[in-house]
């Protein structure tokens, strides 16, 4: 079932693929997706995403014999008064039957199964995703020879196609390349693939497609790393954020000595923190807040709503934020502000979220946010931080 895609559905061996190939080489796993056929995108679901109205010109993009056809060609325009540009999906399928692949980017802002055979790749790498479907007629190529900024993990869905893989270039552009064949020597990979298979890419990986027998459609799921740089900025801006240096200090002519001698000061105190950081431990709440920030789920919706009218006291909250402004405070209550939402909480309940042992991403139960009151107390204080995002359901089973 959709609810139960887990990442070894598209990569079996997890452990031996992160030690010999993810960001390292290419990896294929024959029919890995084969059992979840039916969150597959087919011909006549193409049709039905290209048939909505709300699809954005860019996303869509189509390219014959190399070339990008001009978006002008498959655009038409609706309304009186106010001239809106649509798809023209005649024009779309008038290009596609003369040979040219249509390729729709976006995919998971669009079609609700995209966030679906996402979601086990944002939680497992706790990186950006998207998902581009690309479909290519008959006896037609895709695109010329090319590597990809980003790691990419495709998924035949129908069809056929075959692939030329090259090895991959670890110093390779930071943006998409075409090249030619002959440039790049002797492939290290010739494969067919059949619905179900599963092929990974690292970024800047050399690879070009033809569906030389029949229509091909497939998916890429673009998986945006997060470099050293990143990560590094991130700690240290946490760092910082826990420091409290809220003074803007006046940077002027006459005042930069006495700066520079404070900025010393203020660094040597960040070195001492950062050289005296559990990395382990830092880096385990960074990916928990990644991940939440990246869900497709991470703010609450109706469904949401609705499902806290009904939640037994045992159950599980996640800790979405603990950024909120605390306005003032006495033994018993604290008034803090959310995103503009001002309310009164109970003093212990801010101090056990802010606690230094509570992060973002814990799990907990309405009575260790609210201990030492009855049930109902709790979890009606649990459901008021739920409306206000502070914490998030968690779903039962995950």
């Amino acid at each position: 079932m959709a609810a139960d895609l887990v990442i070894e559905d598209f990569i079996p061996d997890l452990p031996q693929f992160m030690q010999q190939s993810f960001g390292l080489q290419p990896a294929l796993y024959r029919g890995a997706m084969s059992k979840h056929a039916d969150l597959l995108p087919t011909a006549d679901i193409v049709d039905e995403i290209l048939r909505l109205d709300v699809l954005p010109l860019d996303y869509i993009r189509l390219s014959r014999s190399h070339r990008t056809v001009p978006r002008n060609a498959h655009i038409r325009f609706v309304g009186d008064m106010h001239q809106v540009p649509l798809i023209d999906r005649t024009e779309v399928f008038k290009a596609f039957r003369s040979g040219a692949t249509l390729t729709i980017s976006g995919l998971d802002k669009v079609w609700p199964t995209a966030r679906t055979i996402l979601r086990p790749f944002t939680h497992t790498f706790a990186c950006r995703t998207d998902l581009t479907l690309i479909a290519t007629p008959a006896g037609f190529p895709g695109f010329p020879p090319h590597g990809d900024p980003v790691g990419v993990v495709i998924v035949q869905c129908e069809g056929t196609k075959d692939w030329r893989v090259w090895p991959t270039d670890m110093d390779g552009p930071a943006t998409p390349t075409n090249t030619d064949d002959a440039s790049l020597g002797a492939p290290l990979l010739q494969v067919t693939l059949e619905p179900g298979d599963v092929l990974y890419l690292p970024h800047h990986t050399p690879h070009t497609a033809v569906a030389s027998r029949v229509q091909s459609v497939h998916l890429t799921a673009g998986l945006h790393s997060r470099g050293w740089d990143d990560i590094i900025a991130r700690l240290v801006s946490e760092q910082l954020s826990s420091s409290h240096m809220t003074e803007a200090p006046a940077l002027t002519e006459d005042n930069t000595p006495h700066l520079a001698a404070e900025l010393s000061r203020r660094l040597a105190g960040l070195c001492d923190s950062l050289r005296n950081l559990d990395t382990e431990c830092a880096l385990r709440e960074l990916r928990a807040q990644l991940v939440s920030e990246l869900s497709d789920d991470a703010i609450g919706g109706l469904g949401e709503m609705h499902r806290l009218d009904s939640l037994s006291p045992g159950q599980l909250f996640q800790v979405s934020r603990t950024d909120f402004e605390v306005l003032d405070r006495s033994d018993e209550h604290c008034r803090v502000r959310i995103d503009g939402l001002v309310m009164t909480v109970p003093t212990i309940i801010i101090e056990n979220i802010t606690a230094e042992k509570w992060h973002v991403g814990r799990e907990v139960t309405c009575r260790q946010i609210y201990p030492g009151v009855s049930d109902e107390r709790a979890m009606s204080a649990a459901k008021q931080l739920a409306r206000a995002e502070v914490l998030r359901i968690v779903p039962m089973g995950s």
